[in-house]
């Protein structure tokens, strides 16, 4: 069976969605490992039980974001890395989603604009439900 050839905005919208997911995950584990390093540096270890870590299984991750970006007194350290490792590692898939979607959209392509849309909205959901 031969293979059917691809379409060259095809072929870029998988390139793309590859570098976000690639880039996405290589980002999160940089930050998560120095977190890492720095809490066995500092010998302090992670406190995840109380404190202010506590928070992150009582809200939303859209909480958890709004607060971390208006709070002045941020975790900090070696939890703020993990945090933002987290947090980026989360985003990700949301951002290949987004791409996908602009594609679809750009090339009038709606029906599969509108199954990208359906997914977009399933992982909004699932965030905020967290």
């Amino acid at each position: 069976m031969a293979l059917m050839p691809c379409n060259r905005k095809e072929l870029r919208l998988e390139t793309a969605m590859s570098c976000i997911f690639g880039i996405g995950v290589a980002v999160a584990s940089v930050l998560v490992i120095i977190g890492i390093v720095l809490s066995h540096n500092a010998k302090t270890g992670f406190d995840l039980l109380t404190g202010r870590a506590d928070f992150i299984h009582r809200s939303n991750f859209f909480r958890l974001i709004g607060s971390l970006m208006r709070s002045r007194n941020m975790p900090g350290g070696p939890l703020l890395f993990v945090t933002l490792g987290m947090v980026s590692l989360v985003l990700t898939p949301l951002l290949a989603v987004t791409a996908a979607l602009v594609h679809f959209v750009s090339t009038g392509n709606l029906k599969f604009a509108l199954i990208t849309l359906a997914v977009m909205a399933i992982l909004i959901i699932s965030l905020a439900v967290h």
